[in-house]
């Protein structure tokens, strides 16, 4: 998954608006959709704000929008696919609130 996909998602379904999103990022709301619609990447310094903003880790962010890599077997790339469709799934899932 692309890395602004990825905000996007986790960010819509923690329920943030695009704009309070922006603004806690300190960024245009303009930027922060170019972000997200995959128009312009996010310096590491964001990165670390949208970690922190989204309170998920930079590691779990940059493994979610990793392309698999070319060297692993078919066998291991759809590990690796699961694994990263399982931690997308846990961090949307912390996003839910629980009634």
């Amino acid at each position: 998954m692309k890395i602004g996909t990825l905000i996007k998602t986790v960010r819509t379904a923690r329920g943030i608006p695009q704009k309070e999103f922006s603004g806690r990022l300190n960024v245009s709301t303009n930027y922060l959709s170019l972000l997200e619609n995959g128009r312009r990447n996010p310096s590491q310094d964001l990165v670390k704000k949208v970690a922190s903003v989204l309170e998920i880790s930079v590691d779990a962010l940059e493994f979610l929008s990793t392309e698999i890599p070319k060297e692993l077997d078919s066998e291991n790339s759809l590990k690796y696919q699961s694994l990263q469709e399982n931690i997308a799934t846990l961090l949307i899932f912390k996003s839910q609130k629980v009634a």
